[in-house]
């Protein structure tokens, strides 16, 4: 993280501009609560995980330092199967900085990221430094290893299946801060606020949700 210093990014109410106007980028967070396991949920084999872990770092790194990485990510993963909050949420990041056509690299993710107590606490600019610093991947690497990163996600999800009739809608950064089991996620719509059967908070329309 030593070629970046983080005085650039200092403008934490500063949205970045496309095409003249202004887009608010933030991704709502109560800095409040830690991110902690569900008690009794079953965990990933450690050499599954460990490998899960590397996959995870290897694709965001690498993805910071070539845009063109993220189509192939993007359609072969879902955000949810990112284990932990950090990176999960530099990956959602990552997909709100594509939304609106904007280049992904440290620089724009550490601006994007500042006002994220977890985030910060995790590494702020020093973790995406050495995401994008350690990656040793290659672009013909980046399909397959984004499959396996799928498939640990499904085994994840699958291994506790017994919690499926307690999941609750919720945004997928709550499910990942407080160690929730949960399914795949989606981006809300406003069709959801009608057909969904569970309370549905406005807050999470243009978010990232799960069961």
């Amino acid at each position: 993280g030593g070629l970046y210093n983080a005085r650039h990014c200092r403008n934490p109410a500063s949205p970045l501009s496309r095409k003249g106007t202004k887009v608010q980028m933030s991704l709502p967070l109560d800095a409040n609560r830690t991110s902690q396991p569900s008690p009794g949920l079953i965990r990933l084999d450690p050499a599954y995980a460990l490998a899960a872990h590397l996959a995870e770092r290897h694709l965001l790194g690498y993805v910071m330092l070539n845009g063109e990485a993220w189509r192939v990510v993007a359609k072969i993963i879902d955000p949810g199967d990112f284990e932990g909050y950090p990176h999960c949420r530099i990956y959602l990041a990552m997909e709100t900085l594509a939304s609106l056509g904007e280049a992904i690299d440290i620089l724009t993710l550490c601006e994007l990221l500042e006002s994220d107590e977890h985030y910060q606490a995790a590494g702020g600019i020093q973790l995406l430094g050495q995401l994008a610093t350690e990656t040793p991947i290659r672009f013909e690497q980046v399909s397959g290893l984004a499959r396996l990163l799928r498939g640990f996600g499904v085994l994840r999800s699958s291994l506790n299946e017994a919690y499926q009739g307690q999941r609750r809608l919720c945004s997928l950064l709550d499910a990942k801060r407080d160690g929730l089991s949960h399914g795949k996620s989606w981006i809300a719509t406003i069709e959801d606020t009608i057909r969904q059967e569970q309370p549905f908070l406005q807050a999470w329309l243009g978010q990232r949700v799960c069961y």
